[in-house]
């Protein structure tokens, strides 16, 4: 039985986890003591206590059912208003944990009456969630016996506990460890296995079919011959390590136990035999301790040395550290079935992503449309096989190339093989290669073996694990592939990149997301400015990626430049390729992918770009939407996240039908339900603007590319807080604290690294004021103390000094003054032109984001903002660095 209970390592003192295995998710069960009430100003160990609360629920919430339970110092049931029971039931609200139907509302604390019902056993809620909690019967007991000042709560429900788990069927390769593989011996054993150059020299489909899978093989013998693995049958734990301290500690436990009930058990404390068991039972606990904490503290050691010498290894450790003990979910519901099985799982998966891969009719789409880009292709196909248009041949420089910039310790792909089987195979894999591609360019035959991919679900955040809909799957394509399409990228990107529109910055080099968030922004200062009302309503494409019709891709990559043997060649590419599923150790049957371009594919969000760029277009040359000044931006976008930017009610609805339209001609799908309106500087008007014959809701504020958007475009600096609040207790495991002994600048390095990223993300471009920054910094000193385990009454240039650590406000001065560098450097962007007219239209006192990052480059007596963006070619982010960081010092020492 006690197999079936363990503890989890998260929590603090106030708030303790186990975890119960059951035969369908297990139950997260977290026990509580929130702090009283009024023992911190404002609230903020209770704040802190939720925070803690959060990550616990983030982590188990995809894969647990949970439980939580205990004293929460806060009550659903007080009559008059308290702060703490606000933040309480908020909490519950965002989180949607609620109590148990028919739950008794009787005091439980001595107060005697409901508004002391301070004690609680609640559940989270989840969608489709038939477990028995939901008949969970609780009680509040009132035990003569009892001597705490609160009573007893109690709950009884019925579960299936998980006796066993059964071996997975099939042969489990262990991972290959590649530091331990004879480099100069797989080198050797592949040039070996390529020798034989007969396929590879016929320049026919048959030839390169016959040559791929003698490199394929060839890759595979090569390894086995130089990193012999031995297979298992059944996948087994890893066994628990003892050292010969502990080893001979447990001996002389076990002699002594042996030897107590031989002479029948004594319980007397006196007896020698009694005495012998529990004294060396003691020291098998007490080396237990001691080599825990040697463990976590070689950790810790680890972690500080990959810091500064191996990033990879850094972020795999904390990694570790942050991941959930279970991966998985245990069931997953269709409307069909319910799966609850690792194979049943495995096989719901391969239908959903199946019935994803096959091309519906909806009457919805234009079929008219369609029968013209049917008959076009016909035209394309005829034109482009005439054509004499050959594909620039691959060299053994470029091929090299390719190879270096693959990433290492990446999952393999079907047949196993990863980017290290090429890194280290030499000049004769090289060379193979560059006449294997050349072979395929030559005569536009792609092998199918290369055509398979190898998808796994992966979570979306906050989404129900048991729906199969709220999962991506990404998947990891043949490594042979993945050269050729990298190949393929370099002779098209260029021109691609020439129709791009404008407005579209997903995937594109220079640019991020940030830059179209900062067009919102800018939208946003506008209309401020002007005192004029501004519609922003987010659009979401329903399964982007994996809907994309494959022979409108090819339409509209003709129209876009791409023609002869290159587009004969992407055609074939897409031509009948298929994928398997994989989770929890199961492969799926075979699957074709007749729409939809896979994600983790080296040329998908090119080809996205250029399959969704005919709406932005349509958007554009209406004109319909907001401008600043002459520059249009009514429709900033990254890959599939559109915004629409309007002026009027009017101009909202225009953009809508012409959503409707070009959806209808590209065969996508808009989901109106998760399509939303935030109202800028509102006339006191209530707006009706639907898509597909819905009404849009109207929101107080949205999140769109992970930044949340309110009507003064300010930050959330509470929102923030509580997140990076959050990250940080995530990370105490890893050593994110002030105690043990543990190195500050290791802790310093993690708060860095994971947390400052995740409370800033974005702020550069939101209207950020003093009262922001003094309570991000208040945060931030706060941390630092903790780190340094010194008072909160030491000096705030004491911490500074002793981390070497910015200031929020250097940190956030540098990220505005970067970005404005960043967008300096191109000159024909949209960000760079709106900029020039900005600097040169607005006064001091625009709300203009261009016109705060000339404030903040003065207040450094730094060359203005209009001077930089009319020089961008001078070494601007060296000397404005140099200077930031130049006044923060001296400013320090003077404070000192």
């Amino acid at each position: 039985m006690s197999t079936m209970f363990s503890q989890l390592p998260d929590g603090d003192n106030r708030i303790q986890a186990i975890e119960i295995s059951t035969t369908k998710d297990p139950i997260c069960l977290i026990n509580v003591y929130l702090p009283s009430r009024g023992t911190d100003k404002g609230h903020d160990a209770y704040r802190a206590a939720l925070d803690i609360l959060k990550e616990l629920l983030l982590k188990y919430q995809r894969t647990h059912s949970i439980i939580i339970a205990g004293d929460f110092n806060a009550s659903f049931h007080r009559q008059y208003k308290d702060t703490q029971d606000e933040l309480f039931k908020n909490f519950c609200k965002e989180n949607q944990i609620e109590l148990p139907s028919n739950y008794p509302i009787d005091h439980t604390y001595h107060q005697g009456d409901s508004k002391s019902q301070i004690d609680y056993i609640l559940t989270k809620s989840r969608e489709n969630d038939d477990e028995s909690t939901e008949y969970m019967q609780v009680k509040i007991l009132r035990e003569g016996h009892n001597t705490s000042d609160h009573y007893p709560v109690s709950a009884e429900f019925s579960v299936r506990l998980q006796t066993a788990q059964k071996q997975l069927n099939g042969d489990i390769v262990t991972k290959i460890n590649w530091e331990k593989v004879d480099k100069t011996s797989y080198e050797q054993n592949l040039k070996e296995e390529l020798k034989d150059r007969k396929y590879l020299n016929m320049r026919t489909p048959y030839g390169i079919e016959q040559a791929t899978n003698q490199l394929i093989s060839g890759l595979t013998n090569a390894l086995n011959l130089s990193y012999p693995r031995r297979k298992s049958k059944f996948s087994r734990k890893k066994k628990i390590s003892w050292s010969p301290q502990l080893a001979k500690a447990v001996g002389l436990s076990k002699k002594a136990f042996y030897l107590w009930k031989k002479v029948g058990s004594p319980p007397s404390k006196n007896n020698i035999y009694n005495l012998k068991r529990l004294e060396t039972k003691r020291s098998v606990r007490s080396i237990q301790r001691q080599q825990t904490a040697d463990k976590r503290i070689k950790l810790h050691e680890e972690i500080m040395m990959a810091s500064d010498r191996d990033k990879d290894l850094f972020f795999r450790l904390i990694k570790t550290q942050r991941s959930s003990s279970s991966q998985f979910t245990h069931t997953l519901r269709t409307e069909e079935k319910e799966a609850s099985t690792p194979n049943e799982i495995n096989n719901v998966f391969k239908d959903h992503f199946e019935k994803l891969a096959k091309t519906n009719s909806n009457p919805n789409f234009n079929i008219g449309h369609d029968n013209l880009v049917k008959l076009d292709m016909e035209t394309i196909v005829n034109i482009c096989e005439n054509q004499e248009i050959t594909i620039q041949p691959v060299t053994s420089t470029e091929i090299t190339k390719r190879i270096s910039i693959l990433k290492r310790k990446k999952a393999g792909d079907v047949e196993g093989l990863t980017a290290e089987h090429l890194i280290y195979g030499g000049t004769e894999l090289t060379e193979f290669l560059v006449t294997l591609i050349n072979n395929i360019f030559y005569t536009k035959h792609v092998p199918e073996v290369i055509k398979k991919g190898l998808l796994t679900p992966v979570h979306k955040k906050d989404k129900d694990p048991t729906i199969p809909s709220n999962y991506r799957g990404i998947t990891v394509i043949s490594i042979i592939c993945k050269i050729l399409e990298l190949c393929i990228r370099a002779r098209i990107e260029g021109t691609l990149n020439k129709h791009q529109n404008k407005l579209q910055k997903g995937f594109t080099k220079g640019a991020s997301s940030i830059n179209i968030a900062l067009l919102i922004s800018e939208a946003i200062n506008e209309a401020k400015d002007k005192n004029e009302c501004l519609i922003l309503i987010t659009l979401d494409a329903e399964k982007a990626f994996d809907v994309v019709d494959h022979i409108h891709l090819f339409w509209k990559l003709y129209h876009q430049g791409i023609n002869g043997a290159t587009w004969l060649l992407i055609k074939e590419l897409y031509n009948k390729t298929t994928t398997q599923v994989k989770s929890q150790g199961y492969i799926s049957e075979t699957f074709v992918n007749e729409q939809g371009v896979k994600q983790g594919g080296i040329l998908s969000a090119n080809f996205y770009k250029a399959y969704n760029k005919n709406i932005l277009d349509t958007l554009e040359s209406t004109n319909i939407g907001i401008k600043i000044g002459t520059n249009y931006v009514g429709c900033p976008t990254c890959a599939d996240d559109i915004m629409l930017c309007a002026g009027s009610e009017h101009d909202a609805s225009t953009q809508l039908r012409i959503i409707e339209n070009c959806t209808k001609n590209d065969r996508v799908k808009i989901n109106s339900k998760k399509t939303e309106i935030l109202m800028i500087n509102k006339k006191n008007k209530d707006i009706n603007l639907q898509l597909f014959n819905e009404k849009i809701d109207e929101k107080q504020n949205i999140k769109h590319l992970g930044i949340e958007r309110q009507e003064k475009n300010n930050p959330n600096v509470e929102n923030r807080i509580s997140v990076a609040r959050a990250t940080m207790y995530s990370l105490l495991g890893a050593g994110l604290h002030g105690i043990n002994g543990i190195n500050p600048l290791l802790s310093y390095k993690l708060w860095r690294t994971y947390v400052i990223p995740r409370m800033l993300y974005g702020i550069e471009i939101l209207n950020i004021t003093k009262t922001d920054i003094q309570k991000l910094e208040a945060f931030q000193k706060k941390t630092f103390k903790q780190i340094l385990s010194l008072p909160q009454r030491t000096a705030d240039a004491a911490i500074y000094i002793l981390l070497g650590a910015e200031s929020i406000e250097q940190l956030v001065h540098k990220a505005v003054i970067s970005l404005f560098l960043r967008i300096s450097k191109d000159p024909n962007s949209i960000e760079c032109k709106i900029g020039i007219r900005q600097l040169a239209t607005k006064d001091d006192k625009s709300n203009s984001w261009y016109i705060n990052v000339d404030r903040t480059l003065k207040s450094y007596d730094l060359p203005s903002a209009h001077e930089i963006i009319l020089n961008p070619e001078k070494n601007w982010k060296r000397l404005t660095h140099e200077v930031i960081d130049k006044t923060w010092k001296n400013r320090m020492d003077r404070i000192c």
